[in-house]
């Protein structure tokens, strides 16, 4: 969570606190964004390919030592 507290008199407002404040909201929505689409989206289709791999490697294994 981002939080400010500026203790100036109304009216009398820091245009680079408030920049910089807009800045570091942006990023931090958009790391968390990040992260939530590669755990919900592309970990599970590694993951799946890495299982299907393996059994790939697995079946050719016991074919070549069939035919051995």
């Amino acid at each position: 969570m981002v939080e400010i507290q500026l203790d100036l008199r109304p009216g009398e407002t820091s245009q680079v606190l408030l920049v910089i404040y807009a800045i570091n909201t942006t990023l931090l929505v958009a790391v968390h964004l990040l992260a939530l689409m590669i755990g919900t989206c592309i970990l599970p289709n590694i993951e799946s390919v890495s299982a299907t791999m393996s059994s790939i490697k697995v079946c050719t294994v016991c074919i070549i030592k069939f035919f051995t």
